[in-house]
């Protein structure tokens, strides 16, 4: 398999939810039809990779409480729309946001090539293991015991390094990581602030950096409490921070807008004069 990640190239992650309990409305796709014509705009606007998630991370203290959903309901729902997506654009490059090592397995033998886990292999022993049997890619977000534990960018860094240790000790390629430092999942958004202002210290890991502002809490919280519809711009702001920063994966909502504030930023951020 390819390399898909960089750590010098932008690549644009566009955000599909199967969960009707996920934060931002609009992401949500309920039918097959709907993520047929959301996966075909997002390429379209100029997204790498299509990140397909049936378990929503919303935090509960801010969005509310939600119901679980069982793993055999998070499988049907991700073979449903791997199924169709790749019924209908066979070559394009699918990540499956899971934390469940069946999951992950399931996807990657439809065609997936990369598990994005918000628990950085820490949730279920097993899934380390499964992306390494398919050679795949994975992002691994910073997560001590659960999303949204890591405040500062040393805690990110700490819990960054034993997630790395994991993923490479079952097999997986070390080029085919990417490291998250975990924006948002209920933490304080000073911590949310901290992070993005000291990107550049994950650079000592020499993976690729994805990052995930779009429309969170913190984003909200700045402009004075307004709701994820309206956070398009601070998001973008964001972006363009973390990017200059060094990120050169992002994961958005907003594909197309996401993608013209990023080039900016890496265009700056990388220019030899």
């Amino acid at each position: 398999m390819h390399r898909i990640f960089s750590r010098r190239r932008l690549s644009i992650i566009a955000i599909i939810n199967l969960d009707p309990h996920s934060f931002y409305r609009p992401s949500i796709k309920k039918t097959l039809t709907q993520i047929i014509e959301a996966v075909k705009l997002y390429l379209n606007d100029g997204a790498d990779i299509i990140d397909i998630g049936a378990v929503s991370t919303a935090p509960s203290k801010i969005y509310g409480d939600r119901p679980d959903v069982s793993e055999r309901e998070e499988l049907k729902k991700v073979e449903s729309a791997l199924k169709v997506v790749f019924d209908y654009f066979p070559n394009v490059i699918i990540s499956v946001d899971t934390q469940r090592a069946q999951v992950a397995e399931k996807a990657l033998s439809m065609g997936a090539q990369i598990i994005n886990d918000v628990s950085g292999f820490k949730r279920d022993a097993k899934i380390a293991k499964v992306v390494a049997e398919f050679d795949a890619h994975c992002i691994l977000m910073a997560c001590r015991r659960s999303p949204g534990d890591c405040c500062t960018i040393d805690e990110v860094m700490k819990a960054l390094t034993e997630s790395t240790r994991i993923a490479v000790e079952a097999g997986v390629s070390e080029d085919k990581i990417a490291i998250d430092p975990g924006i948002g999942f209920g933490k304080d958004p000073r911590c949310d602030l901290h992070i993005l202002r000291h990107l550049n210290a994950l650079k000592v890991f020499r993976k690729p950096i994805c990052i995930s502002p779009s429309r969170k809490f913190f984003v909200g919280h700045v402009l004075g409490g307004v709701p994820p519809e309206k956070r398009l711009y601070g998001s973008l702001a964001a972006v363009a921070i973390a990017v200059y920063n060094g990120a050169t994966i992002v994961r958005t909502h907003d594909v197309k807008e996401t993608l013209e504030a990023a080039k900016i930023a890496h265009a700056i951020g990388n220019l030899k004069w």
